[in-house]
């Protein structure tokens, strides 16, 4: 748990100027998307310092990585299409279903059907 923290971290400065604080900004990168984050951690940490930091701001750590990286998002996704292909797969085998996977919607599924697709798509046509 010590060690999976220190690659973000370990660029504590010595000595605190206004330069470490402007070079800080091109690091951490304020209003991105995770900067709430990041700056709770980042509290967090330097309130209880480095080592004591490490257990104590595990959670704030967590969610700093959740948001910048989407593992566990990705790993719940995963799952899910898994699932889905189990089910669906297993169901084709059975013969309940003709194929495994739904057929895709039409083309013009997505637009509103009181549009004249004339004036938005020329197939074939020249002008």
């Amino acid at each position: 748990m010590y060690h999976s923290m220190l690659p973000i971290y370990n660029a504590i400065p010595m000595y605190k100027t206004v330069f470490t604080d402007i070079g800080n900004v091109l690091a951490v990168c304020p209003g991105a998307k995770c900067e709430k984050f990041e700056l709770r951690a980042t509290e967090c940490l330097e309130y209880y310092g480095l080592k004591q930091g490490m257990d104590a701001c595990q959670d704030w750590y967590d969610d700093l990585m959740e948001c910048r990286y989407n593992s566990k998002t990705m790993l719940r996704v995963k799952h899910m299409t898994q699932k889905r292909q189990r089910e669906h797969g297993l169901e084709w085998v059975q013969g309940k279903r003709d194929k495994v996977y739904e057929p895709p919607p039409k083309f013009h599924a997505y637009l509103s059907p009181h549009l004249q697709y004339s004036n938005y798509f020329h197939w074939g046509t020249t002008s």
